[in-house]
């Protein structure tokens, strides 16, 4: 429990660098926006204003009140056992936002957007006192767009969590998919403006933590290393320019002859002079122990890297701050 505790107290440098970033990309999306024609109206600024409040609101004010959250209860088990009524969800309770969780926004939003029929009867009925909690259908419709934007980072960061995963070789991968998850939905002329800007703004995010994968060898050695990608990953990857492409191969053989090639040869020279049986078998199976030793040592390494790819979580931060246009985001865990 304290574990968990102190997982959920905000660091406070972490929520002044969480604000400053959020701030900036959130500006700068703005002003990119409006240069390629994307702007929001000041009837969906308002919209988007209004939406958290009432959706963080209603589920605090349920969880604070056991007499209105038995209420609530009733009034779903009386709509559900309704002729007609079909829902898949056996939900009973709204998740509530708690800032320093991971998809704390998106979880909170989902629920109500999967509970919809059941809080529009709840919240408009007048012994409840709760119809300032009552989304407009705008506001409903908003709330769907962006629980289709933020599943893009739920499903990141649920795969981020797990103790045996990711790999150092999934980090540059992880963020060029995300990269062009969120560019189609900058693009998207169908998405609503606030989501489209939210886009540009968690594109700027990524786009740093990114560029900062060049300043550790490790993140290129480890796909180059990996079964499946090695070098062909580079050459067959649109993203990648030649150039990089280059630099990627030049690094991998740089770290080999700095760090192994020599006692590779160390090794040969050594068992050559007292054994005339051919080496070359083992010359192989060398090399091959010897990658699983670089291999080792990046999976050391994945605890920085982790660090790193965390940082974008702002992104998803960014998607929900755009939105109500406020700077109070959820956190990641302190010491993450």
């Amino acid at each position: 429990a304290d574990d968990l505790e102190s997982r959920d107290t905000p660091d406070a440098a972490k929520i002044d660098h969480d604000d400053e970033t959020i701030s900036t990309a959130k500006a700068q999306a703005i002003e990119q926006a409006r240069a390629v024609g994307i702007m929001m109206t000041a009837a969906a600024e308002k919209v988007a204003l209004g939406l958290f409040p009432k959706v963080a609101g209603l589920a605090q004010r349920l969880r604070d009140s056991p007499t209105l959250q038995d209420a609530f209860e009733r009034h779903i088990a009386a709509k559900r056992a309704q002729a007609g009524f079909k829902t898949s969800s056996t939900k009973v309770h709204l998740d509530c936002r708690v800032p320093t969780r991971w998809n704390s926004d998106f979880i909170c939003l989902n629920t109500q957007v999967e509970l919809r029929r059941e809080i529009q009867g709840f919240v408009t009925d007048p012994e409840h006192g709760l119809q300032h909690y009552s989304l407009t259908d705008a506001q409903w419709v908003l709330a769907g767009d962006l629980t289709e934007a933020l599943i893009i980072f739920k499903e990141i960061s649920d795969r981020f969590s797990q103790a045996e995963v990711p790999l150092v070789y999934e980090v540059i991968p992880m963020l060029e998919d995300l990269e062009h998850q969120l560019d189609a939905l900058r693009n998207d002329v169908t998405a609503p403006a606030v989501v489209r800007i939210a886009a540009q703004a968690a594109l700027n995010v990524v786009g740093k933590y990114y560029a900062l994968t060049d300043d550790c060898e490790v993140y290129r050695i480890a796909i180059a290393m990996c079964p499946d990608k090695k070098m062909v990953w580079f050459n067959q990857n649109q993203d990648w320019h030649e150039d990089d492409r280059v630099t990627a191969r030049q690094i991998v053989i740089k770290r080999w002859m700095e760090s192994y090639a020599g006692e590779e040869r160390s090794s040969v020279q050594s068992e050559s002079t007292s054994d005339t049986v051919n080496t070359e078998p083992a010359v192989r199976i060398f090399l091959v122990l010897n990658f699983l030793v670089l291999n080792s040592i990046t999976r050391d390494l994945e605890t920085s890297a982790l660090q790193m790819v965390c940082r974008t979580g702002a992104t998803s931060n960014v998607i929900a701050s755009v939105s109500r246009y406020d700077t109070s985001v959820p956190r990641w865990p302190a010491g993450v």
